[in-house]
């Protein structure tokens, strides 16, 4: 368990501020506000206290992965660790290492995502084939490498960091909002290429389990824009099935994981869903709250609508509906309007999805 304390700016869905952190707001914030961090005077510390150290939040790195590589810079922290840029000393490349606030089991590692670069492809360990299995160049999914944890004291995972890659989503938004000229064109190309990143882990039955505009990477360089999933130490495999406790961020979980009676792949396509709902309400600086005449204390977070609380298919379209009512890119609302079925048992697929924008869309 970690505790962070100080003073520093943060980025919510309608502000940029700052915020006195202490013990008992962390689990709160972390759990229902979507935030960067943007500038930082932190302190990190273990309970019981065993401080971090201090220099700009620099670490001492196992000796297996200090032989190759250097701290560069913090990037920075959130619910379940703390991210560094990390360069090889001979060959220059970076990568982002995360650190992790509490070590998982041998037997919960089972379940993740583990993964080594083998030139261009990614070896991942399937639970439920019980198999490794190599994904040959994964589309629009950022490859990542995870030691194996039995021989490093402490808990990191190394993700490969493309030098195209210049932002989050998040923080991509501000530039679809004042481009108005290209904004469609992008958020076509950015609806596409999250679709085809799903695919290519929901082809090999693997649930990503945490997609939000904070883990979408974007890289823009006029007119295109490039687009790619990371941060999944949250993925698992998508058998069907009952679950035993939640994962991932709240605000964008689908009623049937909320109500902790399903799993499958179809939590990222609902996740995607409010994403995007997330994006649209920001660039249109709409109210999510002013058009949900129905608000209970339950969907609402934060001052956040959780839409996967939302309690029917019915109430769920005519929210939908009254938010977008009057607003002119029919493709995102279509979009998002497919992705938020409120039947896990109707709501597409990645596939589907892609074959749907490309038939009636002509997008690819």
């Amino acid at each position: 368990m970690y505790s962070v304390f100080g003073h520093f700016q943060y980025r919510t869905f309608d502000n940029i501020g700052t915020l006195d952190f202490n013990e008992e707001q962390l689990t709160e914030i972390g759990d229902s506000i979507i935030f960067e961090f943007y500038s930082s005077n932190l302190k990190i510390e273990e309970q019981p206290i065993k401080p971090i150290k201090e220099t700009e939040l620099f670490i001492d790195l196992p000796d297996e992965i200090k032989q190759f590589y250097k701290v560069i810079k913090f990037i920075g922290s959130g619910t379940n660790g703390i991210v560094y840029e990390i360069e090889h000393k001979f060959f220059k490349e970076r990568k982002a290492l995360k650190q992790y606030r509490q070590l998982p089991t041998i037997e919960d590692l089972e379940y993740k995502i583990v993964s080594i670069i083998i030139e261009c492809s990614t070896i991942i360990w399937n639970s439920k084939k019980k198999k490794l299995q190599t994904i040959p160049q994964p589309s629009h999914v950022l490859r990542i490498e995870k030691y194996d944890y039995r021989y490093i004291e402490d808990h990191y995972k190394v993700e490969m960091i493309s030098p195209l890659l210049q932002m989050s989503l998040l923080g991509f938004i501000p530039i679809l909002k004042s481009d108005s000229n290209q904004r469609d064109a992008l958020l076509g190309q950015i609806v596409v290429q999250n679709l085809k990143g799903l695919k290519s882990i929901h082809d090999i039955e693997l649930s990503h389990n945490d997609i939000k505009e904070a883990n979408i990477l974007v890289s823009y360089y006029k007119p295109d824009v490039y687009v790619c999933l990371s941060d999944f130490e949250l993925v698992d495999d998508s058998a069907s099935g009952s679950i035993s406790s939640l994962f991932g961020t709240k605000l964008y979980l689908p009623p049937e994981t909320l109500k902790k009676n399903h799993k499958s792949t179809k939590l990222d396509i609902w996740s995607l869903g409010v994403t995007f709902f997330n994006i649209m309400c920001q660039i249109w600086d709409i109210d999510p709250l002013a058009t949900f005449t129905d608000a209970t204390d339950v969907c609402v977070t934060n001052g956040f609508i959780c839409l996967g609380y939302i309690p029917s298919h019915e109430l769920l379209n005519q929210y939908l509906n009254n938010t977008f009512r009057g607003y002119s890119n029919h493709f995102m609302t279509t979009i998002i309007k497919k992705l938020l079925v409120f039947d896990h048992l109707a709501r597409p697929t990645s596939t589907a999805m892609l074959e749907f924008i490309s038939k009636r869309y002509g997008m690819k």
